[in-house]
């Protein structure tokens, strides 16, 4: 609880979007009450902020305690895997402007985030989220992944904190399985463009 009261107060102060209210340790019971202002315009956005939130914050405090890791085959769905497991490994490393997008495909790019480079600039990133695992002998999975790197690469989208059309600079692919039957391989040469190949990022759920 008290490394959860941590991980809630640093948010707090770097992506501003939840707050700690309040934390009672009396030797008995501990009380930790934490709070965030939603504005969405459906019931169903609001359930889906809240989730993400939550699952954020319990990812997190388990990477904060050296064990994240042990509950990703707890993970019962993809947006499960994406939250509690993707997006507090994202922050943890560093990144910031981490955003999800609830499942919506957004041309390639489930989550986005941002790194400050050596120049002072920032660089974007791409993720797809996969739950299965991805085999090069199967020509939809392949053509699905080329596709969507493709798209992912050449659609700008809307970065919320710096409110400009942003492109990203890489593509990271994370599934939670595994690649098998070449599939790397063959993701990349299905794409022509040689910059773009030197740009993805294949993340499975053993690395």
């Amino acid at each position: 609880m008290e490394t959860k009261r941590s991980i809630i107060e640093e948010r707090s102060r770097e992506v501003e979007d939840v707050s700690l209210d309040y934390y009672d340790d009396d030797g008995a019971y501990i009380c930790l009450r934490y709070s965030a202002n939603i504005v969405v315009d459906s019931m169903e956005s609001l359930l889906a902020d809240v989730e993400q939130l939550y699952g954020e914050i319990e990812g997190a405090t388990d990477i904060a305690l050296g064990s994240p890791f042990q509950k990703i085959e707890d993970c019962e769905r993809e947006s499960e895997f994406t939250i509690k497991i993707l997006l507090p490994l994202f922050r943890k490393l560093g990144f910031v402007n981490v955003k999800y997008n609830h499942g919506n495909k957004e041309f390639g790019k489930d989550v986005t985030f941002a790194r400050r480079t050596e120049f002072d600039e920032y660089e974007y990133y791409g993720v797809q989220v996969k739950y299965r695992d991805v085999s090069g002998g199967a020509s939809g999975d392949i053509n699905e992944l080329i596709t969507q790197d493709k798209d992912a690469f050449s659609m700008p989208f809307y970065d919320v904190y710096s409110r400009n059309k942003v492109r990203v600079s890489k593509v990271i692919i994370a599934i939670f399985g595994k690649f098998t039957s070449n599939a790397v391989e063959k993701n990349i040469e299905g794409i022509q463009e040689y910059p773009l190949k030197n740009n993805l990022i294949f993340l499975d759920g053993k690395k």
